[in-house]
């Protein structure tokens, strides 16, 4: 739908030699240095009622009356309504004991930490939206990050009048990057390489462009918060997700938890015990912690990380894993899954056949804040795309988005926008190699470093002889 609103509008892409180089994961996914730009959560990004609410449902509110409301004026809330008709409309398991994280309570302990661009956001590509997503955590006096964040989800439509403007402004992002002298392209996805120039420096024009063009693109208001929060329990994380309506945020199921409830929570203290409630729907990663320790795995179990981190495919079993179709939990704990028992994304077939294979020039690969960091190592922490212990953090799975984002851009709306051809402008292993060589290389790649303990340039010198 959006491709042909698109064409529509701007004509069908122009066939022909590339004409410039396009975007690569950083332009598409850009993580903040700690502190730097300081975006500050402001009602604009989280109206203080609806931050307020997600406050009384993380502490135990029955959220019923809300829903029922909600659902005279908003068609998905009425939908949601008559699918669960006894479904309580309150966190599972009961209220996230704050006491041990009371700052998370205060808006003025958020910030944005990064944002993340989506061009074809959405279960299937014929139904999908350009959509903006901010990521908040909370920080300390002494500037440390705690354990709460929440993605702020902007959903900019799939009228292509609505695409021009940000695309616009995201290319000058990238030309701006650009002027500044510090490669951007073929980096692989870790703290924006100008942004950690500024932020050494004290500042500068890349930093106050990205403020602008947080400010510009969000004057619509959020059309969903998603939060997650450690509780006093120190391996309880509950998540949760609601939509804004007439600016209240009313809780809506999370994908999988069925009739239980809508929120979905590590349990605690021993967090192989799995999720809470255990998701109804496929695939999720909850049998890979409801299970006896050392029991052998199937094959097929053992690559379901590796289906989960997969954003690229559409149709069939797998129409586009994302938020629609997975539980968050499985995607915030691939990495996790992935070390803990040691799944090696090489060497097996199917790992191999789930993995996600970036397009020849799209660097799909997480700097070196490496997936070996606290972040990824420690078992209580499920961050994404952030902050954690100090420390930037970086999953596989927002390296996989980031590189189908960029190669969507490249591919569809650069061309249908501006016409002719865009490149992708990064890195590649062994160019013209098979497709068959491509995939085993990316595993091998992937595995020295999620499971070998290695930074990106070791990774891509041994089996690319590059870097």
């Amino acid at each position: 739908m959006l491709l042909a609103l698109l064409i529509l509008l701007f004509g069908a892409p122009a066939q022909g030699a590339p004409r410039a180089a396009g975007f690569d994961v950083d332009d598409v996914a850009i993580l903040f240095p700690r502190g730097y730009p300081l975006v500050p959560v402001t009602d604009q990004l989280w109206p203080e009622a609806a931050f307020r609410d997600v406050a009384a449902f993380a502490g135990g509110r029955d959220f019923g009356a809300e829903v029922r409301a909600a659902a005279r004026r908003d068609p998905e809330v009425r939908a949601q309504l008559a699918a669960n008709p006894g479904l309580a409309w309150r966190i599972a398991g009961g209220p996230v004991d704050l006491s041990d994280n009371p700052l998370a309570l205060a808006r003025a302990n958020w910030r944005i930490v990064a944002l993340r661009v989506d061009p074809c956001a959405g279960a299937v590509r014929e139904r999908c939206h350009l959509e903006l997503r901010l990521v908040a955590q909370v920080f300390d006096a002494r500037g440390d990050d705690r354990d709460a964040a929440a993605h702020l989800v902007f959903r900019l439509g799939d009228d292509a009048r609505a695409v021009k403007p940000l695309l616009d402004d995201l290319w000058a992002l990238k030309e701006l990057a650009r002027a500044g002298g510090v490669p951007v392209a073929g980096q692989p996805l870790g703290i924006h390489p100008v942004l950690a120039a500024e932020a050494a420096a004290g500042g500068g024009p890349f930093g106050a462009a990205v403020r602008a063009f947080i400010a510009r693109h969000t004057r619509g208001g959020p059309s969903v918060v998603t939060a997650a929060q450690l509780g006093a329990a120190s391996s309880e994380w509950a998540f949760y997700q609601g939509k804004l309506v007439a600016g209240a945020w009313v809780p809506l199921p999370i994908t999988g938890a069925g009739n239980h409830a809508a929120s979905i929570r590590i349990s605690g203290p021993d967090i192989d015990a799995g999720f809470v409630p255990a998701p109804a729907a496929a695939p999720s990663l909850h049998g890979l912690f409801a299970r006896p320790p050392g029991a052998p795995l199937a094959s097929a179990d053992a690559a379901l990380p590796w289906r989960v981190e997969n954003p690229g495919r559409f149709g069939g079993r797998d129409a586009k894993l994302n938020t629609e179709t997975t539980d968050c939990l499985s995607c915030h704990t691939t990495n996790n899954r992935i070390r803990a028992l040691k799944l090696p994304a090489s060497g097996a077939r199917a790992a191999l056949a789930a993995l996600y294979v970036p397009a020849p020039g799209i660097t799909g690969y997480p700097g070196d804040a490496p997936l070996r960091s606290a972040a990824a190592a420690e078992f209580t922490s499920f961050r994404a795309f952030g902050w954690f212990a100090g420390a930037p953090a970086v999953s596989m799975r927002t390296v996989n988005e980031a590189a189908e984002s960029a190669r969507y851009f490249n591919e569809t709306v650069l061309p249908a926008v501006y016409g002719g051809r865009f490149a992708h402008p990064g890195f590649e292993c062994r160019p013209g190699a098979a497709a068959a060589a491509r995939r085993e290389l990316h595993g091998r790649l992937v595995d020295c470093l999620a499971l070998g303990d290695e930074k990106f340039g070791v990774c891509a010198a041994r089996f690319c002889g590059e870097r």
